[in-house]
């Protein structure tokens, strides 16, 4: 019996000394989601409409956070290091400090820099404050999702809100069905690689600010 026993240990042990490989060798996750609140607000929704996709999201969101932090504090290193995944959703910048601004591409330059997967940033939704020094700061690729019903603070999105931005990325990283422009219906051939960032506009509405003609 004591024989008996002494194997039980050493098979414990033998597991618990397996686990982290076992762990490493885990199928990443689809997508990793990291930012501020609105990334955190985001997630659940995003979650959901990525479920019925048969497809898996990782989250760390931090409410008031900035892109400065996340580098200042290696929240973004080791996010993308304990949450392995195929694409890195970044959700940054609405709250940089004035003084933050003017390095806030060096700053996406550098979140890119230690992501080991594709990044795709996440711009904000139309909001009451200006975020103009975001899209002149952008590096890299990035999705608009358009206007969106927002709460009475004029940043956050509503429930509403939330599950339609949710929806329209989801439909935009793995689309399974055709896409059409939000203004004008077009449906759309590509997914905007030519443009700076990803938009749910087509180039002719995104260049007119106008709806154009059905194609």
């Amino acid at each position: 019996m004591s024989g008996a026993g002494v194997m039980t240990r050493r098979s414990l042990l033998a597991a618990l000394l397996a686990a982290p490989a076992a762990l490493a060798k885990a199928p990443p996750v689809d997508a990793l989601l990291v930012g501020d609140s609105l990334a955190y607000q985001l997630g659940p929704r995003l979650a959901q409409s990525m479920r019925a996709k048969q497809r898996r999201l990782a989250l760390d969101g931090r409410g008031g956070s900035s892109a400065r932090q996340w580098l200042r504090e290696g929240w973004f290193r080791r996010a993308v290091k304990q949450h392995p995944a195929r694409i890195v959703l970044v959700s940054l910048g609405v709250n940089c400090t004035r003084p933050e601004r003017p390095k806030l591409g060096d700053d996406i330059e550098a979140l890119l820099a230690l992501a080991p997967a594709p990044v795709l940033w996440l711009l904000p939704p139309p909001l009451k404050m200006d975020t103009a020094y975001l899209r002149e700061a952008m590096r890299g690729e990035a999705f608009a999702p358009g206007p969106l019903p927002l709460e009475s603070d004029g940043i956050h999105p509503t429930h509403e809100g939330h599950t339609r931005w949710a929806e329209l990325l989801v439909a935009r990283l793995w689309p399974e069905s055709l896409n059409t422009c939000q203004r004008c219906g077009a449906t759309l051939a590509h997914l905007g690689r030519r443009r700076r960032w990803w938009s749910t506009l087509c180039d002719a509405c995104n260049v007119k600010e106008t709806p154009c003609d059905r194609l």
